[in-house]
């Protein structure tokens, strides 16, 4: 779990900067991070994602997940990855140590709230090697060695939409992001 959290919040991170080889739609919202507008909206594709994620991306995944492949259905994200336990173990997790060798992961995380400032999903469903593991197995595992040290993290959680964003909507292998059409003004800004 904590690695899928990390996963998250990577792909957010990477949002916000400009890579190499990163999608066009990927650029652009890194532009509209830095500049007070206009902004429009803009579609990121499941293609778009995956293609970067096999290409210049992978390199920039943490070490031990590869492979990843994102899909999207209305409200709905999900993703497969080939997770190398042996690798994840050297960061001393402890949950992470009671498997090894490499498995195919897959996440099913329902999206609760996409509102600015973050959105906020819930994981549905998680199969290791296509048997899924039970919610309440997941949510003890979080409790148990997850939220000592990170509170926030379990089968509930939140990213922060990209800065400007007002909201994201999710589609058939899309997410739109959602911009004010104009930056607003600041406070007393025209007032003479």
């Amino acid at each position: 779990m904590r690695r899928l959290g990390i996963v998250l919040a990577s792909a957010v991170w990477l949002l916000a900067q400009s890579p190499a080889g990163m999608p066009a739609s990927w650029a652009l919202i890194a532009s509209y991070a830095r500049s007070a507008g206009p902004y429009h909206d803009v579609t990121l594709t499941a293609a778009e994602a995956n293609r970067y994620f096999a290409g210049p991306g992978a390199a920039r995944l943490p070490a031990g997940i590869s492979q990843v492949v994102l899909a999207a259905e209305p409200g709905v994200l999900s993703g497969t990855a080939l997770v190398d336990f042996d690798q994840l173990a050297k960061t001393g997790n402890p949950l992470l140590q009671m498997f090894s060798g490499e498995h195919r992961l897959a996440v099913r995380a329902r999206v609760d709230s996409a509102q600015a400032p973050r959105a906020q999903l819930t994981v549905t469903e998680v199969r290791l090697d296509g048997a899924v593991v039970p919610n309440w197995l997941l949510d003890a595992a979080a409790r148990a060695f997850l939220q000592p040290k990170y509170p926030t993290l379990g089968r509930h959680f939140s990213i922060p939409l990209p800065r400007h964003a007002s909201a994201a909507s999710v589609g058939d292998n899309a997410v739109v992001l959602h911009y004010p059409s104009a930056a607003s003004p600041a406070p007393g800004a025209g007032r003479g």
